[in-house]
């Protein structure tokens, strides 16, 4: 694996790249009935501070490295190509804001972004459910 799979700010575009994505331990951030545990497409909404949703490269970092310091939350994977294809407009390698291996998936801001966080959300697979649901 190279030191640097991007440059920082560069665009993922390889459809079959899977990425991580950290979700908090709130019940109201997932999707219960009916089931599989899924998360809640509010979980993909980005913050105020960055314009895009922060995911992680499984290429660049395990899941354990993920989950470090946050051991509660839950952890979902997803591909390149299906979040694309839900809508998001791009996917950058975002290293300076979140360590090796972090990237930002674009296009998903409040209600333009919806419908793609709705699919990106169904489209997710669950690695490790959260606590609250790993506890019932």
């Amino acid at each position: 694996m190279p030191d640097h799979p991007y440059a920082p700010g560069e665009e993922i575009t390889e459809g079959d790249r899977i990425l991580f994505r950290r979700l908090v331990n709130r019940p109201d951030q997932w999707v219960l009935d009916p089931p599989p545990l899924r998360p809640g497409s509010g979980s993909f909404e980005p913050s105020d501070d960055d314009g895009y949703t922060s995911m992680y490269l499984k290429d660049c970092v395990s899941r354990e490295e993920v989950m470090k310091g946050h051991e509660a939350f839950g952890l979902c994977e997803i591909l390149v190509s299906e979040i694309l294809q839900a809508g998001a407009t791009k996917i950058t390698y975002e290293p300076d804001d979140g360590g090796y291996g972090h990237c930002g998936v674009w296009g998903l801001r409040a209600k333009p972004g919806r419908k793609a966080r709705r699919a990106i959300a169904i489209a997710a697979r669950v690695v490790v459910p959260p606590l609250f649901a790993r506890q019932s």
